[in-house]
C-alpha cells in the first residue's frame, strides 16, 4: 500500500479528532520505502512518539518526523475534518 499526503496516513494522525496535520511531506527513499515530515495543530499536543505510534501500521514508512504545535483557541472543538489545510 502506497499513502498519499490526502491518504491514510493523514487519516491516522488525525484519528483522535482533536489533531489535524497542517502541512504533510511524502518523499520516496527507496523502491518501495517513504520518509514523512508531518507538522500537527492540537489543542492537546501528544509527543511526537503518539502520532509516530499511529503510522506505524504503514510498514512503507521508513522515516517519520512529526512537528508538535499547540493551538489553544479552538479548545474544546472537534476537529472532524478541518478542510482549510487540505490542497
Amino acid at each position: 500500500m502506497i499513502i498519499t499526503p490526502m491518504g491514510t496516513g493523514k487519516i491516522s494522525i488525525e484519528s483522535d479528532g482533536d489533531s489535524v496535520v497542517s502541512d504533510l511531506h511524502l518523499l520516496r527513499v527507496g523502491l518501495r520505502e517513504f520518509a514523512v515530515v508531518a507538522s500537527v495543530v492540537t489543542d492537546e499536543p501528544r509527543t511526537p512518539e503518539d502520532y509516530k505510534a499511529r503510522l506505524r501500521q504503514h510498514e512503507e514508512l521508513a522515516h517519520v518526523t512529526i512537528e508538535v504545535n499547540r493551538c489553544d483557541e479552538h479548545r474544546g472543538i472537534r476537529h472532524d475534518r478541518v478542510t482549510s489545510f487540505q490542497s
